[in-house]
């Protein structure tokens, strides 16, 4: 796209007079968010990109490489050997942009090989005191490539494998107003993803998902300082599905052997204050500060209302012939979650910026530190329903999980550009710098008593709740500078 956006330009900048802003920029950037011996998170993305302007109409276009990976060990009942869970995705994304500006208006398109395509139309006053957009897309995407795993491979389930994939529709609205040097901004954000099935075949992954953003933000510029404060909340309702589709006798056969309601609510508030040293804007102090809450539901869905809706069904994951054989036992039992939990977090930071000018040149050290606070409470239960004649046999355990954790995230960088701004690079180095860690899990599991329910009312039962048997602290010794929460990112670029 870059190279062709060049031609375009050399053939026909003496007719149009085409102008240039920020060219070739191309960035690149990894990160290790968890590296443990039971739980992993990393990943790392690369970006090319340009803008193209003729008269009132702007083209960009660019390439984007894009990778991570995450997963954990965890033990299941009736297992001698852990299961490994991975999510892992590798995309390579080509997009496209067109816009077209107006004295009063400005008309937006986007495509992308997702794939993906969206359209915005703003609105604005001849003095842009008010202005108001609104825009829609659609597109599909693949989240994860997901893969369970069982070391013991003679078992019946030792793998599954499988794309969590969906259709997505996206709606945008926003109106704000703009006075001297103050500006106040509305904006709603909608996302409803579908499930994308199609003649897939094998384990596969969805969601059906109504997600929700709105923020109110309010900014003040002027000469030597600058203000900023946002409100944002959000809402989410995801419903993920797994299921298994096989051909039988020519027929499509699909069950269905996961299923998990999530209802998360986020709020989120921020401020931050800047200020320039010198006449010029020159050194530049940044601070800031913000408090959010993320809160988890897992609605409990009782036996008679889900009876086809368990969190986990083994024996809707073996194909028919194996079913055949395996009637009783393990894979005759099906698992509910639930639960409830909650993560507040508090963040406060200070940035400073050098902005040195040596013989034309632009040279812009700088340092960040933002100290955090979080206390996460989560809090699970777990329904082990087994079917008999005329009852159902049912066991409830629970897991408290609790993380207690403060520290800070210190960064370093420096910004070059050469004179004429022919020339620009940003590299800056990120590392997660933990003062205090404790983690604590109590898994209520194994050694209860066990209750027989009518499948009528299975529901109406007392569930028994166990003792703990395991307790455990995070090693705090695994959190290791450079594998642990530390990022590198570099950006490139020129102008012609």
């Amino acid at each position: 796209m870059k190279n062709r956006l060049i031609v375009w330009a050399l053939l026909a900048s003496s007719v149009y007079g085409f102008a240039w802003t920020e060219k070739g920029l191309a960035k690149c950037g990894g990160l290790f968010l968890l590296d443990r011996v039971d739980k992993w998170v990393s990943g790392w993305a690369c970006n090319v990109d340009d803008e193209l302007q003729v008269g009132n109409l702007y083209i960009d276009g660019g390439y984007t490489h894009l990778e991570y990976r995450g997963g954990a060990y965890f033990f299941a009942e009736g297992f001698n050997y852990p299961w490994q869970m991975n999510l892992r995705n590798k995309l390579d994304i080509g997009y496209v942009g067109l816009k077209a500006e107006y004295k009063y208006a400005s008309v937006e398109a986007n495509v992308a090989s997702l794939p993906y395509i969206d359209g915005q139309i703003g609105w604005n006053t001849a003095d842009s005191l008010f202005f108001a957009k609104a825009g829609m897309g659609r597109g599909q995407f693949t989240l994860a490539r997901t893969n369970w795993s069982l070391d013991d491979t003679t078992a019946y389930i030792h793998e599954l494998d499988g794309d969590w994939h969906f259709k997505f529709l996206s709606k945008m609205m926003s109106a704000g107003l703009k006075y001297g040097d103050h500006k106040l901004q509305l904006q709603m954000v909608s996302l409803q993803s579908m499930p994308d099935i199609g003649d897939r075949q094998g384990f596969i992954f969805t969601d059906t998902s109504t997600i929700n953003f709105y923020d109110l933000a309010y900014s003040y510029s002027g000469k030597s300082n600058a203000f900023s404060g946002t409100l944002a909340y959000g809402n989410a309702d995801i419903s993920i599905e797994g299921l298994h589709r096989e051909k039988v006798s020519g027929e499509q056969d699909e069950k269905r052997f996961f299923y998990l309601p999530v209802e998360a609510s986020l709020y989120l508030a921020a401020l931050e204050f800047k200020h320039w040293r010198g006449n010029y804007r020159r050194d530049k102090i940044s601070i800031r500060a913000a408090a959010g809450r993320l809160e988890l539901d897992i609605p409990y869905i009782p036996w008679k209302q889900g009876r086809f809706h368990p969190t986990l069904a083994p024996n809707q994951i073996l194909d028919n012939s194996m079913i055949k054989l395996l009637s009783l036992g393990f894979y005759n039992q099906n698992y509910r979650i639930y639960g409830e939990g909650e993560v507040p977090l508090w963040l406060a930071g200070v940035r400073y910026d050098w902005n040195f000018r040596p013989a034309g040149w632009r040279i812009n050290p700088y340092v960040d530190l933002d100290g955090f606070y979080v206390d996460a409470k989560m809090e699970l239960g777990r329904r082990v329903e087994t079917k008999k004649v005329a009852k159902i046999l049912a066991t409830t355990d629970t897991l408290n999980w609790n993380l207690t954790a403060t520290g800070a995230v210190a960064m370093m960088g420096l910004k070059v550009e050469s004179p004429h701004k022919a020339v620009y690079a940003d590299v800056h180095l990120m590392q997660l710098l933990p003062i205090y860690y404790k983690e604590k899990h109590f898994n209520l599991a194994g050694g209860g008593t066990q209750s027989e329910e009518p499948i009528e009312n299975p529901e109406q039962s007392q569930d028994v709740v166990m003792h703990p048997t395991l307790s455990g602290e995070g090693d705090r010794q695994s959190y290791r500078i450079f594998r642990n929460g530390f990022a590198v990112s570099a950006e490139i670029g020129f102008r012609i």
